[in-house]
Formats: C-alpha cells, sequence, structure tokens
C-alpha cells in the first residue's frame, strides 16, 4: 500500500508527536509498504520520500500538499498530526482521497493560557478564554465530522471527540506499543528507597503536566525523606508557568532538593531514567503519555493521575499508583507507599511481560493497516455508487 504521512508540526517541536512519526513510518516500511512523508523539513534517521510542506498553513501550504499527493500517488493519506485549523485549511486537498486523522487531543485541553497558575480553575477559566477560536474550531472540526475516521490513542480522546458530537464508529483507539526488553536482560533489584530518593518527571514545562501537584506534595514527603531529589527534564513550552514552578519552590523552601533539566539530551534522559527510584507523571490531561510508558521499562516505582492510559499502564502493577488529578496530598500519600513498598525480585520482569502483551506493537501496526483498508474500500465503494 501507497501511503503518505502528514504531519504540520514543525520538526524542532519535542516529544511524542515526531516520535510517533518515526516509528509508524518505520513499521509500516518494514511492513512492506511504501511511505512517504510530507512536513516542513525531513526527519532525520528515516530513509523514505520527502515532500515539503509549509507551516504557515497558506494557500501556498495546500498547493504544496496537493503537489505532494499528486507526485506519490498515495492510496491513504494519514494526517498524523494536525491543529484543528489545519484539518479545516487542508480539507480541501485531503476530501477527494481516502485519509484518516490522529487526534492527540482535543480544544481547549492540552492548551495553556500563559496566565493565572493559581488556583487550577482560574488558570481554566482564562484558558477557556483564550483558547476559544481553535475551541470553536475544533466543534466545527469534529461536529461537521470532517475527517472520515479518527485515531486516537486513548478512550479519553474518544471521550472528548463524543462531547464535540464526532459518531463513536468513527473512532478507533490505536494504544501505543511497548517495547519489551531482549531475553536475557539483567533487571535491576527494586530495593526499597534509601534516604534520599530521586524522583524524576519528563514532561513539557507546561500548567496541564501538573508538575506543581508534585512540588506541593514535597513537604509532606520531606518529613520522612529530607534528603529527596526531585528532577524535571522538559522543554519549556510557557515561560509563565516555568517562572511559577521556580517561585513555588522558594515558597516552599525546597530549593535544595528540586532541578530542572530544561531540554534534555537523549542520553541525559536515559541516565535519569536509569538513576530514579520513583517516576512521577502528575499530568493534568494527556493524551496516552510516552513518557510514562518510556519510565516503566526503566524505574521499578510509578506514580500517574487518572488521566490518558496511564491508568491502563498501571493496571495490576505492585509499584504503581494511580491517584485523582490535581490532589498534592495524594500524590505525597501515593510517594511515601511506593517508597515504603517491598517489590517482589522478580517485578521488573513481571511488568515487561505485562506491558508487552497489553501494549504490542505488532497490534499498533495491525490496526493502523486495518483503518488503512478500511477506507480504501469505503472509498472505493463510494466512487462506485457514483
Amino acid at each position: 500500500m501507497r501511503i503518505l504521512v502528514f504531519n504540520e508540526a514543525p520538526t524542532t517541536l519535542l516529544g511524542g508527536i515526531w516520535t510517533e512519526t518515526r516509528t509508524l513510518i518505520k513499521g509500516l516500511q518494514a511492513r512492506g509498504h511504501c511511505v512517504a512523508l510530507a512536513s516542513d523539513a525531513p526527519l532525520p534517521g528515516l530513509e523514505v520520500d520527502h515532500f515539503s510542506i509549509s507551516t504557515a498553513r497558506t494557500e501556498r501550504s495546500v498547493q504544496e500538499l496537493q503537489e505532494a499527493i499528486a507526485a506519490f500517488r498515495p492510496e491513504v493519506i494519514h494526517v498524523l498530526f494536525a491543529f484543528v485549523g489545519g484539518v479545516l485549511r487542508y480539507a480541501k486537498a485531503l476530501h477527494a482521497h481516502p485519509w484518516v486523522l490522529t487526534c492527540h487531543s482535543v480544544p481547549p485541553h492540552e492548551w495553556s493560557s500563559g496566565v493565572l497558575h493559581r488556583p487550577d480553575w482560574l488558570h481554566y477559566l482564562a484558558r477557556a478564554w483564550c483558547i476559544r477560536r481553535p475551541t470553536l474550531g475544533g466543534i466545527l472540526v469534529y461536529g461537521l465530522r470532517i475527517p472520515p475516521r479518527i485515531i486516537v490513542h486513548s478512550d479519553v480522546i474518544g471521550v472528548h471527540l463524543r462531547h464535540r458530537f464526532f459518531p463513536r464508529s468513527r473512532v478507533s483507539v490505536i494504544p501505543f506499543g511497548y517495547q519489551p526488553r531482549p531475553a536475557g536482560h539483567s533487571w535491576p533489584a527494586a530495593a526499597t528507597a534509601q534516604d534520599a530518593p530521586r524522583l524524576l518527571t519528563i514532561a513539557g514545562i507546561t500548567h496541564t503536566k501538573g508538575q506543581h501537584d508534585a512540588l506541593s506534595a514535597l513537604p509532606l514527603v520531606r518529613q520522612q525523606y529530607p534528603s529527596l531529589k526531585y528532577t524535571m527534564l522538559g522543554e519549556v513550552r510557557d515561560p509563565s508557568y516555568l517562572a511559577f514552578l521556580e517561585s513555588r519552590i522558594a515558597e516552599l523552601g525546597l530549593a535544595s532538593s528540586v532541578d530542572f533539566v530544561i531540554n534534555a539530551s537523549r542520553e541525559q534522559v536515559e541516565q535519569a531514567l536509569a538513576s530514579a527510584d520513583l517516576f512521577v507523571q502528575p499530568s493534568h490531561e494527556e493524551g496516552f503519555c510516552l513518557s510514562y510508558m518510556e519510565a516503566a521499562a526503566q524505574v521499578p516505582r510509578l506514580l500517574a493521575t487518572k488521566t490518558g492510559a496511564m491508568a491502563a499502564m498501571s493496571a495490576d502493577d505492585p509499584g504503581a499508583r494511580v491517584v485523582p488529578v490535581g490532589h498534592p496530598k495524594a500524590i505525597a500519600s501515593a510517594i511515601l507507599d511506593l517508597l515504603a513498598a517491598d517489590l517482589p525480585p522478580t517485578h521488573m520482569r513481571e511488568r515487561d511481560e505485562r506491558l508487552a502483551r497489553a501494549f504490542d506493537w505488532s497490534r499498533y501496526f495491525d490496526m493502523h493497516q486495518s483503518v488503512y483498508e478500511t477506507e480504501l474500500e469505503r472509498t472505493r465503494r463510494r466512487l462506485r455508487s457514483n
């Protein structure tokens, strides 16, 4: 099958969007499909035909997409990422072809207002006003049912789409896959944490990731572990939120316990994961959370909030806890519980096997292929009926 993957995000953007783009394209190629990428720039590490599409989202960029379609002649177009304005803009270039959209979030979810970070309700009230145009765009895109089919990575996003009147029958839930460790991998012992436990969060620096809740939980945890260290890795998506976090650190007297690593290299991420005793993902909103999945492969103790697919990843795991969104006391209690937990020696191996079964990469690619084939056949039937 000939598949054109279109991603309108700039390739300089860090995070899971481009991780998925690379993973999906390589997986489809391994299955014998002919894949091309349409984006603002080629993606390093991919041997694939590339078509340049300006991120300006003008009539010229629409023409560039039309030219890419004409040159590559795809059987299916997969819009792996586009803001709602992009979907509206590019729909006229897509409507004559079989195409699907992957939806990572529904506005205003996972957006930030850039102001009023305390209390949370005020921030999200301000966001509702600041993000009203993208939110209206989402109502138009999903309420008018512009995409023929939408792929999501968790039921949470499916619910958001239904709230925008997009039909459940046209939503395909395809979780990401988990990469198990190779046979014979030597797992480190998940010993009870010592007096100076190392806590870690990997997430963009923006209000919806909830790092301020983790900070608010630390004074309670420090009563028992005064020498703990908490590291936050991520790119700064909202400078005002970084300033807010820094003010909270000073206000709570946490300067000796907390540090940031901004725009961490892959090597720094791996080092942080390898040395962490407990991974904390205090997000308010997630579409899936690749960082949590990645941490599950290396960090013995995991703490998540009830958003995205993190609860599903944590199911039946003695080394994982899931707490409500926005509850620092619940976070503190779960951290203390996890740090005191005596995990079995086989814990990490059993987690690895469980996640490999529940989040199988083969299923991820199988389901994408099935969606493509369904949309291709649906388009053929429509053309025959005309």
